[in-house]
């Protein structure tokens, strides 16, 4: 278990993506703030504290929010609502056992508890976020009310995509996610998925995935377009592979369930061998 959780963490951690955030420094923060939000929203659903675990989802947010680089912030706290929607149907598909003792009496539950301590780091951090938004974001002319081809800076292509995976020294540094090789099995997993409702949970964390690295791909396909017609913020963004941070706390999650499939298998072919003895 401790090795699985090791190779998960590593995989989620140190990647090319984590290297091109930290070349900007405030960036970083951010993205930090994103994993331990990550963290926090998941840990509040196993285990439902009164003090830490609110606590945990407030601060993190609010350093998702106020690292510095306002792009990654967004993409943050995207990612932060996914995780918060999914955690509850992962956790089972991962570890049944945990899911059955986490104190909820139903997930809506979770979701109204944990969604208002987003809200209160949001709430926490507008002492940065309003002024900025007001007097930066709103009347910035090097970023807003640009065009289309603006917002295409440094996209990578499908086959840099694809290197993001098999050879991450190949992707473009901007734009590609940059992980590891072992999250092709997190990216295989709805193909293994058996019980229905573990292969809706997966299936829903692999669309995700999907959706972002084709977002990342900028005018190769329609998807970022009509995003970035149609999500607020995203116009003034450039660099749309920016958005693949979003994903390492995604792919981990599928590769957690890949490990802890394999785990319940192993378990369940040592007890039938020891009963057959």
């Amino acid at each position: 278990r401790f090795d699985a959780a090791f190779v998960v963490s590593f995989t989620a951690v140190y990647n090319m993506r984590m290297l091109d955030v930290f070349r900007f420094g405030a960036s970083l923060e951010n993205y930090v703030g994103y994993l331990l939000a990550f963290v926090a929203v998941t840990r509040y659903y196993i285990r439902r504290g009164r003090a830490l675990e609110p606590i945990s989802i407030i601060v993190a947010t609010y350093l998702t929010i106020c690292g510095g680089q306002p792009q990654i912030a967004y993409f943050g706290l995207c990612g932060m609502l996914v995780l918060c929607l999914v955690a509850p149907g992962i956790v089972k598909a991962i570890s049944p056992n945990a899911a059955e003792n986490t104190g909820w009496r139903s997930p809506m539950e979770y979701y109204r508890h944990s969604l208002f301590c987003i809200a209160a780091g949001c709430c926490l951090s507008a002492v940065y976020a309003v002024p900025f938004y007001f007097e930066y974001i709103r009347d910035a002319p090097g970023r807003v009310h640009q065009k289309y081809g603006f917002s295409l800076a440094w996209c990578d292509d499908w086959h840099g995509q694809l290197h993001s995976f098999i050879n991450p020294l190949r992707g473009d540094v901007h734009c590609a996610f940059g992980g590891s090789s072992l999250l092709l099995f997190g990216l295989l997993a709805p193909a293994a998925a058996r019980p229905m409702r573990e292969r809706r949970i997966v299936a829903t964390l692999w669309l995700v995935t999907l959706i972002v690295l084709i977002f990342s791909l900028g005018s190769a396909t329609p998807v970022h377009k009509f995003i970035w017609r149609w999500l607020p913020m995203v116009s003034s963004f450039r660099c749309p592979g920016r958005a693949t941070m979003m994903l390492s706390p995604i792919l981990a999650l599928l590769l957690a369930w890949c490990l802890s499939i394999e785990n319940r298998e192993g378990r369940e072919a040592s007890a039938r061998a020891g009963r057959m003895a």
